[in-house]
C-alpha cells in the first residue's frame, strides 16, 4: 500500500508517512519531513508557506504564513525571534485559475525584551491594506493602459 502500513487488524490502517497540503513531503530513508516549494508559480507567493487551499462558491481561498525569522525591533534595534501572538488578515489577491482568490494571511507579532510589540515584515500585503501588493500592481498597470 502506498503510504499505509497494515497493523495487526486488517480493518485499521495507520498512516506511515504524513500527507500535507502545504508542500511537505517525507523522506523515505530517514522518515522526516522535507519542505518542497510547490507554490513557486503563483505570482507574489514565492516566499510564503501555503497551509491550506480550498475552493468555495467559485472563489479560491489560500491560507498562508511566512517562515519564522529574526526581526529587528523598531524601538531599540535588537534582533528577536520571540512571537507574541498571531492575527489573521483576509486579503484579496490576483485571480488564480480564473477565480477570485483571497489570502488568509496568518501574520505574526513579535515582542522584544524592551517590551515593544511589532508586526513581521512581509512582501505580501502592506500595512492597513485589504489587497495584496501584486493586486495593486496589476491594478496600476490596468489603469495606465
Amino acid at each position: 500500500m502506498l503510504g499505509f502500513e497494515k497493523i495487526k487488524h486488517n480493518k485499521t490502517r495507520k498512516l506511515l508517512y504524513p500527507l500535507h497540503l502545504n508542500g511537505l513531503e517525507t523522506n523515505q530513508r530517514d522518515r522526516r519531513c522535507v519542505y518542497m516549494q510547490f507554490n513557486m508559480n503563483l505570482p507574489g507567493l514565492e516566499s510564503v508557506i501555503v497551509t491550506k487551499m480550498e475552493e468555495l462558491e467559485g472563489d479560491f481561498y489560500l491560507h498562508i504564513k511566512l517562515p519564522v525569522k529574526k526581526h529587528r525591533c523598531p524601538a531599540c534595534g535588537e534582533r528577536t525571534s520571540h512571537v507574541h501572538d498571531y492575527r489573521i488578515q483576509k486579503v484579496q489577491h490576483l485571480k488564480l485559475f480564473e477565480r477570485t482568490s483571497y489570502l488568509f494571511y496568518r501574520k505574526r507579532r513579535y515582542v522584544c525584551t524592551c517590551g515593544k510589540r511589532f508586526p513581521e515584515k512581509n512582501q505580501v500585503v502592506g500595512r492597513y491594506q485589504r489587497h495584496s501588493k501584486e493586486w495593486n500592481q496589476a491594478l496600476g498597470l490596468r489603469v495606465i493602459h
